[in-house]
């Protein structure tokens, strides 16, 4: 049975956001500087579901309404048959439930639905009632509605609704106490009798269960101050519920252009700790977050944004607001995305000596981290104080992580680039973009890889499971397994290890930098050191592998074969190279399609051989047997950056995700490539120079595909005849 493996690529990311950049077979993403970091205004995670696409979207009032009645009732009464019942039924509908609850009829099409045969089977009078009392007042507030009702005298539209404000506000229970509230307010309201309708708010708001229900019932009320002339109290209401509609027209600003700081400096005259405000700040910002690089000219949104900082100065010094430290923090955050890190420091310490609620505070601490990050000198001090830093944060990973993470982790560890879960997004951003470098640029390369290890892999080290496709016998399947089974897999590709940052930082950074990494990986030295390990990906095997194809790449065959020594054959198996059939051919034959009738230990054969060559050409003295060495040895040598390039490589392309100075690689231009290149040009040449014998000469091209040099120089020898008497065609006689 022929075994076919392939790797799904999931294109149907999360988040199809305007920073993720675009390429060919490796899908969109963006880089960690690019990750959401603003934040002050929590959402609660209740009121939103998701979209087809796994965006974030607010439920409506509707779909909230049923989850309060399924709250209320159970869970296993499906949210589909409360909205059918609440919101599908007619007046006449409902009307029937009492009598069911008398008269049970299990053939009644409406006990076909959940909701209702729970509250009949329940005998629950109560909720009948109400029910019946709530269609009724949507009926006539429907009739109320239409485009041929005219009010009259002793209307029979008004007094029915004057009669539903009676009977909900005659509820005596707790149960339904807020949904008797709300019918008893849009009756009033409906009817005109706005005073009764603000006397009954003011009477029952202490009572009521703050929520959906009371937060239905506020507009109600503004309307009701506002149509009785008590404009700037309508105001403060509708500022208080962010209703900015309403809100302009009260202030006889609607249909006027208005931007969007200019309506929350109306808001927050009337209401300073309006949640609206805190809203709308961190849309303006997360709008400008969703650009990559965008703090520059090209950002149409920047304009925007610039108000908002004076705004957030005025709101943190005017004394109104409960949360001053939000918008010291909002003030230091459009500070530093300005280019003004001092103005941020100082604005953020404010925001630190300032009162901020927990949220507040969480998000202040991960600007300090940010900000430390940039601007502290990297000494002993500062080391510790990251340390720190990196402890709190690791905390807050590991305390947030809910189900949704979880799953998000497992089918997706290896798209790295993509901001889904805070707390890691805020440490593969300060880490990545800012403190790697920053080391790099100080000369700590181990610190720098130890830092990039623990960004990729902390949270997958957490989760520790992976989700993976693969076919057999031309039927897809999927399956969930460990991270170290993962690892060792040779059904599937490992997508998170050869594309990470980590890798794209050990692939660059030179070959001595990672070796020394190693050796402090087996011999931590402190605290930091040993914290890092714990969170980190500490395969020896999987590193030294690395060196010894960096090795190779660097040609330092004997260094290759030590560390390829320290391994065992088998992880050629989990190679993605090796999955890909890159390990077949032979890097020892000028000739394209030849194949290795052995490719057991492919990489560590070739060192050996090469190394091999390379003592022997330094023993041989004979011209000819020294020259025919070197070409051997330049043959392997070009084919192990070319034809062969799953040798010194772990794919041939001009990407890899990863640290932003080396996503975008072209192979060809490395030093390392360009040195192997001109040194088997160089080995050929000098040997083609040396051949004293001409039988060994013309086998040589021979071995190189010249036959055109063969019919020329060497037509007597019997490599000249063997290419005479079986290439007949002048296109036969070429160099390759």
């Amino acid at each position: 049975m022929k075994l076919r493996i392939y790797i799904i690529v999931n294109l149907l990311l999360f988040s199809l956001l305007s920073t993720q950049k675009v390429y060919s077979c490796w899908g969109p993403w963006y880089a960690p500087k690019d990750y959401h970091t603003f934040r002050i205004y929590e959402e609660d995670k209740q009121l939103y579901t998701e979209d087809e696409y796994g965006h974030p979207k607010l439920k409506s009032e509707v779909i909230l309404n049923c989850e309060l009645w399924q709250k209320l009732i159970g869970e296993a009464i499906p949210v589909k048959d409360i909205y059918e019942a609440i919101y599908k039924s007619t007046y006449e509908d409902i009307l029937r439930i009492p009598q069911l609850i008398t008269l049970p009829n299990a053939k009644d099409s409406l006990m076909q639905n959940q909701f209702v045969k729970w509250v009949v089977g329940h005998k629950d009078r109560e909720i009948a009632e109400f029910l019946l009392l709530a269609k009724l007042c949507e009926k006539i507030r429907w009739e109320q509605s239409s485009p041929w009702y005219y009010p009259t005298d002793n209307d029979h539209v008004s007094l029915t609704l004057t009669d539903v404000a009676v009977q909900a506000q005659a509820y005596a229970g707790k149960r339904l106490q807020d949904r008797y509230a709300l019918q008893a307010i849009r009756a009033l309201f409906a009817t005109a009798q706005y005073d009764k309708c603000i006397n009954y708010w003011n009477d029952m708001h202490d009572k009521l269960p703050d929520g959906l229900l009371k937060k239905m019932i506020r507009p109600y009320v503004a309307g009701a101050y506002f149509r009785t002339g008590a404009i700037e109290k309508a105001k403060q209401i509708y500022a208080e519920c962010g209703d900015v509609n309403s809100l302009l027209y009260c202030a006889g600003k609607q249909g006027k252009q208005t931007n969007e700081i200019e309506q929350m400096e109306l808001v927050y005259k009337y209401c300073p700790n309006s949640p609206m405000l805190a809203q709308t700040a961190q849309r303006l910002i997360r709008r400008v977050e969703s650009f990559t690089n965008c703090w520059c000219e090209v950002n149409n949104e920047w304009p925007s944004c610039l108000p908002l900082y004076e705004f957030s100065l005025k709101v943190a010094l005017g004394g109104k607001t409960a949360n001053p430290a939000m918008w010291y923090y909002t003030a230091a955050y459009l500070s530093d995305q300005n280019g003004d890190t001092q103005t941020a420091l100082n604005l953020l310490a404010k925001a630190e000596k300032s009162y901020g609620n927990s949220y507040i505070r969480e998000s202040i601490m991960i600007l300090r981290i940010y900000l430390d990050a940039k601007t502290c000198r990297y000494n002993i001090a500062y080391e510790q104080r990251l340390l720190e830093q990196l402890r709190w944060l690791d905390n807050k990973i590991r305390d947030n992580i809910d189900d949704k993470v979880r799953q998000k982790t497992i089918s997706n560890g290896f798209w790295g680039n993509y901001n889904y879960y805070y707390w890691n997004d805020m440490l593969r951003k300060i880490v990545l973009s800012v403190v790697v470098p920053r080391y790099i640029a100080h000369g700590n390369y181990i610190r720098a890889i130890q830092l990039a290890n623990m960004a990729d892999n902390n949270l997958l080290n957490v989760i520790n499971k992976q989700e993976f496709y693969y076919c057999y016998d031309q039927t897809w399947d999927e399956d969930i397994v460990s991270l170290s089974e993962y690892r060792k897999g040779t059904k599937w590709h490992n997508c998170l290890d050869y594309s990470n940052a980590l890798f794209a930082l050990i692939d660059t950074i030179g070959v001595n930098h990672v070796i020394a990494y190693v050796q402090r990986l087996q011999q931590p030295s402190s605290d930091f050191d040993r914290f890092i390990n714990d969170r980190s990906y500490v395969d020896t095997d999987f590193f030294n592998e690395l060196i010894g194809t960096q090795c190779l790449r660097e040609m330092r065959y004997a260094d290759a074969l030590k560390y390829f020594g320290k391994i065992p054959s088998s992880f050629q198996y989990r190679l993605n190279t090796y999955k890909d059939g890159y390990m077949k051919y032979d890097p020892f034959s000028w000739h394209a399609m030849s194949l290795i009738s052995n490719n057991t230990d492919y990489k560590y054969n070739f060192a050996r051989e090469m190394y091999s060559l390379e003592q022997s050409i330094n023993r041989t003295k004979e011209p000819n047997r020294k020259a025919q060495l070197q070409i051997r040895y330049a043959i392997g040598l070009e084919n192990s950056i070319n034809r062969c390039w799953a040798l010194t490589q772990y794919y041939r392309g001009e990407l890899f995700w990863g640290l932003g100075h080396v996503t975008n690689l072209d192979w060809t231009k490395r030093t390392s490539w360009k040195r192997a290149n001109a040194k088997s040009e160089r080995l050929i040449k000098e040997s083609l120079a040396m051949f004293t014998d001409r039988e060994s000469a013309a086998y040589t091209y021979w071995l190189l595909g010249n036959n055109t040099k063969i019919m020329s120089d060497y037509p007597d020898t019997n490599i000249g005849e063997y290419v005479r008497s079986r290439c007949d065609n002048l296109g036969d006689y070429t160099v390759r």
